[in-house]
């Protein structure tokens, strides 16, 4: 019993001591690294809302005459505003990232 108790605090000291270990590399990361994070996340976002703008393309494919058209128009713009969000919130990252 008492072989399984220091058995099982050696293992927690080990594991604590990988763990500052890895928040101290964690915290040496470049510049460059946070800007491929940003842009991972920005071509993550773009195929969201291209998913997004598709599934509301079908869904105004039902609709008929002025409807249509303006149920495709919001789409459309609801898809472009979507966009610049996404491209600000990565310039944003990325230059965060350079200082």
């Amino acid at each position: 019993m008492i072989a399984a108790i220091f058995a099982i605090s050696s293992g927690l000291a080990f594991a604590t001591k990988n763990a500052e270990e890895g928040n101290a590399t964690a915290k040496q990361a470049t510049g460059s690294q946070q800007q491929s994070h940003a842009t991972a996340e920005y071509k993550r976002a773009k195929k969201r809302i291209t998913a997004d703008y598709l599934s509301d393309k079908s869904v105004c494919s039902s609709k008929k005459g002025n409807a249509k058209t303006r149920c495709l128009k919001q789409a459309q713009s609801l898809k472009k505003h979507a966009m610049a969000d996404a491209g600000k919130a990565n310039r944003k990252a990325q230059a965060a990232g350079e200082h």
